[in-house]
């Protein structure tokens, strides 16, 4: 029989074989055990508590009606300020390196944690801030709270909008607008008719994006939160302050419920909006406006968001420099020499167990999301789109659910890993798995079945065929995804903070340790070695697969 004939969607070893199995059955049980299982710990914990009871209570209503305010005005704001960043950087009229640096440094709030601004904001805005106390000597004056949080979320998440709105705009057809402008159509016109309208799905996709990214942040709101509680905020304080675990779990449970409804707003917006291109992929970079009356005032407020970026990382390696911030700015290495040196559980175990532990999950979760993502695009495997779903689910979950089942599963018999190193590369894995996993079934789908059908007709196994046709063209994706998961992994804290332990530090905790502590100038020092490490991996990462990307943005 002709090897093609029998069906290049049906692979020889990973159909209904003994192949399939033995890669089904061991990813089936990772994702019960540590995907599923402490989900429903979550669920049992709280199902012996009373949800009206707590629901009910002053503290617990205004922490769900502050996170809905913050949520929202965050999302708003953080879309639409997007939407006039990436137009500006796709079709407005400027010099190529000016697209790029614009570009490159939107990226640069992605791959740190999103509480570096919250730092930064206590020591331009604090009590005792360089504006507000130094410069302006206002006393009793600071941004704690809902102003400082809508500042510091807008600045770390607009980012992740532009990027879909950027990519969305370099997608889309240019001879629509240029069609526009030639009936007669003003710059303006343009983008309120045409660019508005097909864009219209992906706002609203970047819209519920942004809102999860700030319902279910941590960092900022236990930095800067004062008074102003949201329901991470709640449940860190329930859990770590009042030992209640079966209420921290009702939290949890009742933030869990937006992020849900937002998933399941967004597809039903994706599939009702139904504006289209029509053709493939823009072949030319899209006409660059040069209309003073648009151009100068989109120059002006992406620069100043570009200024703003730059100067709340800059005050980071600032305020770690200076000996008493807000008293003395004699500069000085001492904050970094006693997180280094002096103690070594805060800052020197901190870095190494950090790195150590990041490189191991972002290692393996990318190893699990490549055999994950060829059992859901090439194999038979029963229950495979099911696995696909189920293993994307912690993308919908927030992170602080998921440390906070973590801890509730596996501090019991008969998997009691409290206190391990294993249990903080598990949570890293499930976090950074779902991405994997997406961005190898993108790249897989980008292979010419042709490719595969000649390989096993010549007479490969679908195993060589993978190994020798299929992998290698895949391997920038699982590269980038394994700098992509290391960058993830170390910069993350909702879903880790219920499950460091003193034999195991990560950076991200010292760092609330720090600034609970008041000591601003030590989290500023383990900010500012954070970031040099996720810089350093990511430069590498750019020089390696994305400087080509970049060149085709100023094409």
């Amino acid at each position: 029989m002709n090897p093609g004939a029998r069906g290049i969607e049906a692979p020889r070893w990973a159909s209904l074989s003994f192949g399939g199995w033995l890669l089904g059955l061991p990813l089936w049980a990772w994702l019960g055990v540590f995907v599923l299982y402490p989900l429903v710990s979550v669920l049992l914990t709280s199902a012996g508590e009373s949800y009206w009871e707590i629901l009910l209570a002053p503290h617990t209503r205004r922490a769900i009606a502050n996170t809905l305010a913050l949520g929202a005005t965050v999302a708003v704001l953080a879309t639409t300020v997007a939407f006039l960043y990436a137009y500006t950087v796709t079709r407005i009229a400027l010099p190529k390196r000016v697209h790029r640096l614009l570009h490159f440094i939107a990226l640069i709030p992605t791959v740190t944690p999103p509480f570096v601004f919250g730092v930064s904001l206590i020591l331009l805005f604090g009590r005792r801030g360089l504006v507000t106390h130094t410069w302006l000597g206002l006393s009793g004056v600071d941004l704690y709270g809902f102003p400082g949080l809508v500042i510091v979320q807008v600045l770390a998440f607009f980012p992740y909008a532009y990027l879909l709105l950027r990519s969305l705009l370099l997608e889309m057809d240019p001879t629509l607008d240029e069609a526009g402008i030639v009936y007669g159509g003003t710059p303006f016109y343009v983008l309120r008719r045409i660019t508005l309208r097909l864009l219209l799905p992906g706002c609203a996709s970047a819209v519920f994006l942004v809102f999860t990214l700030s319902t279910t942040d941590l960092g900022n709101p236990m930095f800067i939160g004062g008074d102003f509680m949201v329901l991470t905020s709640q449940i860190y304080v329930t859990v770590i302050g009042l030992f209640n675990l079966k209420a921290g779990s009702v939290l949890a449970v009742v933030l869990l419920i937006p992020c849900l409804v937002l998933l399941g707003l967004q597809k039903y917006v994706a599939a009702r909006e139904s504006y289209a291109t029509v053709g493939e992929r823009a072949a030319r970079p899209a006409m660059r406006t040069a209309d003073p009356w648009i151009r100068l005032p989109l120059v002006a407020l992406s620069f100043a968001m570009a200024a703003f970026v730059i100067v709340f990382y800059l005050m980071i390696v600032v305020g770690a420099s200076v000996k008493i911030w807000g008293v003395n700015y004699t500069l000085t290495f001492e904050h970094f020499h006693r997180v280094l040196f002096e103690s070594w559980m805060l800052g020197t175990r901190a870095v190494l167990d950090t790195m150590l532990l990041g490189a191991i999950g972002a290692v393996v979760g990318s190893g699990i999301g490549l055999l994950g993502g060829y059992l859901v695009t090439y194999s038979r495997v029963p229950g495979r789109h099911w696995f696909d779903l189920c293993v994307t689910l912690p993308m919908a979950v927030p992170g602080i659910l998921m440390g906070l089942g973590f801890s509730i599963a596996f501090n019991q018999p008969p998997l009691l890993l409290s206190g391990t190193a294993f249990i903080i590369v598990a949570i890293f894995l499930v976090r950074t798995v779902p991405y994997s996993q997406r961005a190898v079934v993108a790249a897989i789908m980008q292979v010419h079945k042709s490719l595969r059908e000649a390989s096993i007709m010549a007479g490969a196994t679908e195993l060589q065929t993978f190994r020798r046709v299929v992998f290698p063209m895949i391997r920038p994706a699982v590269l980038a995804g394994i700098i992509f998961n290391f960058t993830r992994n170390i910069t993350t804290l909702s879903g880790v903070i219920f499950v460091v332990s003193p034999r195991w530090r990560l950076l991200t905790a010292a760092m609330l340790a720090e600034v609970e502590t008041g000591r601003i100038g030590g989290a500023a020092s383990l900010g500012t070695l954070l970031i040099v490490v996720v810089w350093c991996v990511n430069l590498l990462g750019y020089l390696l697969f994305e400087r080509k990307n970049l060149r085709r943005l100023g094409a």
